[in-house]
């Protein structure tokens, strides 16, 4: 009897085991960003021919309530925040150089990237960035037209 009990024991213990090595190999994360603004600078090919990248600037912003009001009598103002945006993908660079040019809005999708460099007086900078995975164009300039 002590037997039986032992060995169950030490098979649930193997099992467990087992089951903590699935986990660990199958945990995973999620990174993902979705942005819809307009674009704050023509659109940068950088790279080399075999490795293009896309890079713009993209501003989204909020309408926030403001504790008083201003000389037009509203009282919410627009905060913007701006982020730097990276294309990699092969299709997608070609198409967001050719069909993006600042003031457009676009809605896209993508994962949050930080990395480390050393400027010119060589003090370490991070910058922070988004990888485009997906870029659907809204449409042309402030003016409202469709493309």
């Amino acid at each position: 009897m002590f037997r039986s009990q032992l060995f169950q024991l030490s098979c649930r213990a193997v099992r467990l085991c087992q089951l903590r090595a699935i986990q660990q190999k199958a945990e995973r994360s999620i990174n993902q960003v979705t942005l819809l603004g307009r674009i704050g600078q023509d659109v940068e090919l950088k790279g080399s021919a075999e490795h293009p990248m896309a890079t713009f600037s993209m501003a989204t912003s909020v309408n926030i309530k403001s504790k008083q009001m201003d000389d037009h009598g509203d009282d919410f103002y627009a905060k913007t925040s701006w982020h730097r945006i990276c294309v990699f993908r092969p299709g997608l660079v070609d198409a967001v150089y050719t069909y993006c040019k600042k003031g457009d809005r676009i809605y896209l999708t993508g994962k949050l990237d930080y990395s480390e460099y050393t400027n010119a007086d060589g003090v370490k900078m991070t910058q922070t960035s988004i990888i485009a995975d997906d870029v659907i164009f809204l449409g042309g300039g402030r003016s409202g037209e469709v493309d």
